[in-house]
């Protein structure tokens, strides 16, 4: 699988998506839509070849639903896309998709995020996730993601947040590791940290910072 390929794959982490169900303003307001949020991801690959790129993300949010855009700016081009939506019990996975024709979904959908998260909080989720490849048929693949919140001091001044520890298990060969940081009144997830291990040996460590909220 290429790096576009992981890149699809990762960004389904910072993907939002659930049954529509009326949002209420505590959660929407909590983590507004993206627009114009640029980002610099450092991707580490295991030859030890660092590569940069700045992105821009860009959503639009019709009542629940939230469609997300995300494009290279510097760097090899790409562009991913996703949708999202917000109900009460909080923020939820089903895919992404990007322009090689690549494209992930979950069944069911995944929540990443409790809308009463707290310091301590677990929660876990089992999914079966189908891989779409323009040029073979799909790939259907059991995960397991578990993930815990714990407080945190990284958002910027003023702002509360969680930093979020996920574990992803794909069939036991594919393990990915991240951490994701949601601070009020920022788009979510705020930044994120990502591990990605195939048959136990490390693929790729990515690490995404925001340059402008």
């Amino acid at each position: 699988m290429g790096f576009d390929s992981w890149r699809a794959a990762i960004g389904a982490i910072l993907l939002l998506g659930s049954p529509a169900l009326a949002a209420p303003p505590a959660v929407s307001e909590r983590y507004p839509a993206a627009s114009g949020f640029e980002t610099i991801e450092t991707s580490v690959g295991p030859d030890g070849v660092s590569t940069t790129t700045l992105s821009r993300t860009t959503c639009t949010r019709n009542g629940v639903v939230e469609k997300c855009i995300i494009e290279a700016v510097t760097g090899k081009p790409f562009k991913q896309s996703s949708e999202s939506t917000l109900d009460e019990r909080g923020i939820w996975s089903r895919g992404t998709a990007n322009d090689g024709g690549m494209k992930v979904t979950f069944e069911p959908a995944v929540l990443t995020f409790p809308s009463d998260a707290r310091p301590g909080s677990e929660w876990r989720a089992e999914f079966d996730e189908t891989m779409t490849m323009p040029d073979g048929p799909p790939v259907k693949r059991r995960s397991i993601r578990e993930s815990v919140a714990v407080a945190t001091e990284r958002c910027p001044k003023g702002r509360a947040g969680l930093l979020v520890k996920t574990t992803k298990t794909t069939d036991g060969a594919l393990r990915m590791k991240s951490e994701s940081l949601f601070c009020t009144g920022l788009p979510a997830p705020y930044a994120v940290d990502v591990e990605l291990f195939r048959d136990g040996k490390r693929s790729h460590t990515i690490s995404s910072r925001p340059t402008s909220p």
